[in-house]
């Protein structure tokens, strides 16, 4: 558990600042009750969570996240491809769909962050990038770009492919480390992460086509070099800016970020 510390001003309301960081009603009081003292009236009784300040005050809310793993599963079609084609076009036969869920709902404060490592890839492209970033920002999802987006998903997805490996030592590659960030202001806090890979092989169906590592906890090493690629590097897949210049920090436990 960290906290963060958000300013609500007059014109807002506790639970609506609260709510775009994905709490529900009831993590909502018990943020009131158990870590705002200094809200709390003369006697000792915290602010209704639909009441807004007399003046700008400084809320802090506790986040505890959870993720879990909802599908990992391998993909081979060896006859339409594992993604939409254009009639004729088989395109890439193997695949992985990946989608992990959390104990936070959705708010604009939440999003998700992936980092990736691919080896045996397209022509050119970088090894190590922000998947899905751009706008200048590294989230996997752009609210307000992509359309009739307004929040991310409580919910990351993701489905990569490939063709099937010429050679036993030449297929497609992917690890990946997925995060739950939560933003406030400039800081980019990474929350929790899980960390997957996989393996594109010459087999020809889902037992054999996909050689895979079930998606784990990230730890600290693996959690230091996504710093790396989104502070050092700050590029997309198309070596677009991911937003070098965000402030990136992995919490400590019980940690207050102001």
């Amino acid at each position: 558990m960290f906290f963060i510390t958000v300013q609500v001003m007059g014109t807002q309301t506790y639970r609506e600042v609260m709510s775009e960081y994905g709490l529900s009603l009831a993590k909502q009081g018990e943020a009131l009750r158990r870590h705002n003292d200094h809200l709390k009236d003369a006697r000792g009784r915290p602010p209704s969570a639909l009441s807004r300040p007399d003046t700008v005050s400084n809320l802090i809310i506790p986040i505890d996240p959870v993720l879990h793993v909802i599908e990992f599963e391998s993909q081979v079609d060896m006859v339409n491809g594992v993604q939409p084609q254009r009639d004729g076009v088989v395109g890439n036969t193997h695949g992985i769909v990946v989608r992990i869920g959390r104990n936070y709902g959705t708010g604009a404060g939440l999003n998700w962050i992936q980092t990736v490592f691919v080896r045996n890839h397209e022509e050119g492209a970088p090894q190590r990038f922000v998947d899905g970033g751009g706008y200048n920002e590294p989230y996997y999802y752009h609210p307000g770009h992509d359309y009739g987006m307004t929040v991310a998903p409580a919910v990351f997805r993701d489905a990569p492919s490939g063709p099937i490996a010429p050679s036993r030592e030449q297929g497609k590659h992917l690890a990946a480390t997925t995060t739950l960030s939560v933003t406030v202001g400039s800081k980019v806090i990474l929350a929790a992460a899980y960390k997957w890979d996989f393996t594109i092989s010459t087999g020809t169906t889902r037992a054999d086509g996909i050689i895979k590592n079930y998606p784990v906890p990230a730890g600290p090493e693996d959690m230091d070099q996504q710093v790396t690629v989104l502070k050092d590097l700050g590029f997309n897949v198309f070596k677009n800016p991911t937003g070098r210049h965000l402030d990136y920090i992995i919490p400590g436990n019980r940690e207050i970020i102001r």
